[in-house]
């Protein structure tokens, strides 16, 4: 197989070093376009599969290619590549402008078949358990939910990239860039948005907003809110309200307390058996 990578930095690295861990990745055509920022390999990442190339017409007859470009230059990307029969990996976003979206919502099918945009619950065990569990008649119906995912990344200067700080585009900052994936993980499990609004914070005293809180109505009268921030200590969970049961997620593990009606001895409401 011949693989074809755009960008550099951190986004390529880890892509590398997948790849490299399959013999069937004869070829890799790192194509760089910014000399200053491209990536500096570690001896141990050198190969003789790696070639480097400055133009894209370079990348010719290949069998796929990992986009993972500046955001704002993924839709010019794909279109390039939508050319030839090269399958596509894009990073998400898929692109940041209305205009872009419905130009990749209008594509034909043949083409979209050849595009995976890498929202990390896509394709997880996560998402297909949580889905089972609110499609389940029993349980209830889905009412509100909360995700928290938070450190304290922005008090760490030697960590925290610039990047982070953009605000020009909201898929450059933690709403967009880190919220998208809880938004597309949140639509594949509700439907459709009905309304939706943002909230930005400071707390770290830098330049750009550290915290955002995003909230959101859904036609299937659900609410949820998405709490994102690099200025709190560690925090990942996902809790569910439904009016039968509750799920929540937390430290990498899956509760359901069911049912609703759980009594104590002295008749009062309590928590439900909690299944792991």
């Amino acid at each position: 197989m011949n693989i074809g990578i755009i960008g550099y930095g951190n986004k390529i690295r880890k892509i590398i070093n997948l790849i490299l861990k399959h013999k069937r990745a004869t070829k890799i055509l790192i194509y760089y376009y910014k000399k200053k920022k491209f990536i500096k390999l570690k001896k141990s990442n050198r190969n003789k599969r790696i070639v480097f190339c400055n133009r894209l017409n370079e990348l010719k007859n290949l069998d796929c290619v990992f986009i993972a470009s500046p955001n704002e230059t993924h839709v010019k990307y794909l279109k390039h590549f939508l050319k030839y029969k090269t399958y596509i990996f894009c990073e998400k976003p898929p692109c940041t402008s209305i205009k872009e979206s419905r130009y990749l919502m209008k594509l034909d099918t043949k083409f979209k078949k050849k595009i995976y945009f890498n929202f990390n619950y896509n394709q997880s065990s996560l998402k297909t358990i949580l889905k089972k569990l609110i499609l389940k008649n029993q349980n209830g119906k889905p009412i509100f939910t909360s995700i928290s995912f938070s450190h304290g990344i922005a008090f760490n200067s030697k960590k925290y990239s610039k990047w982070r700080l953009k605000q020009k585009n909201i898929f450059d900052n933690i709403l967009g860039n880190l919220g998208i994936h809880y938004l597309e993980l949140l639509i594949s499990l509700f439907g459709k948005i009905k309304k939706i609004n943002f909230v930005s914070e400071n707390h770290s005293n830098r330049k750009s907003f550290d915290t955002g809180i995003i909230n959101l109505s859904f036609k299937k009268k659900m609410h949820a809110v998405i709490y994102l921030s690099y200025a709190a200590s560690f925090d990942q969970s996902i809790k569910i309200h439904l009016t039968n049961s509750l799920i929540e997620l937390r430290n990498n593990k899956l509760f359901f307390y069911f049912p609703r009606d759980s009594f104590d001895k002295s008749g009062k409401y309590c928590y439900p058996k909690i299944k792991l």
